[in-house]
């Protein structure tokens, strides 16, 4: 587990399954208008896919989760088949990753600390799982907000009406994403190197 004040990320908290597949369905499905239930329960096009779920928690309570699919093809290259290579490419420097859906219960949105905390524990599960680059479908106004942290998600094709609107692949590299956040946000650089 990692704790950002009172806000602590764990992996597949069996004990909170229901719980995170209810935020997400909240947001995904009832919020956002999005056909994301196969995909919340990890199924990608008919197929029971391998995920991982980073749930933030306070005092036993399910803040929000991002899911994160492990094994390809992943929902992004059957979007954007145009793609692929690119992930090829960055699979032969290590694992690759899809950043497949993100929610915070509407009560907590306010609170930063939420989503700070699930991408500091993405970033060390990443270190420590030898990832090379996240790649996932994006808004626009999604990438902007990754953005804003120095985040670098990259749109690496033309977007395509996908769900609700338009649409991005996106992609962000951890050696370009290290170096930008150091450079261009020290202070979330330093948060992130936490433990």
């Amino acid at each position: 587990m990692i704790a950002f004040r009172s806000v602590s990320v764990a992996i597949n908290p069996a004990e909170h399954a229901d719980r995170v597949h209810q935020v997400l369905e909240a947001v995904a499905v009832t919020e956002m208008g999005w056909p994301a239930r196969d995909l919340i329960e990890n199924v990608v096009y008919g197929r029971q896919v391998p995920a991982v779920d980073f749930v933030a928690l306070r005092d036993g309570e399910v803040l929000g989760a991002t899911k994160v699919l492990t094994t390809r093809p992943f929902p992004v290259e059957y979007v954007f088949p145009e793609i692929s290579e690119k992930i090829d490419e960055q699979e032969r420097q290590g694992k690759v990753v899809e950043v497949a859906l993100t929610g915070v219960a509407k009560q907590h949105r306010g609170d930063l600390s939420v989503m700070l905390s699930l991408y500091r524990a993405l970033y060390h599960w990443s270190q420590r799982e030898g990832v090379s680059a996240w790649f996932s479908i994006q808004e626009r106004q999604i990438t902007r907000l990754y953005n804003r942290l120095a985040m670098p998600f990259e749109e690496i094709a033309p977007g395509k009406f996908y769900w609700c609107g338009m649409s991005y692949p996106c992609m962000m590299s951890m050696a370009k994403g290290e170096a930008t956040v150091q450079q261009r946000n020290p202070a979330f650089w330093a948060f992130l190197q936490e433990e």
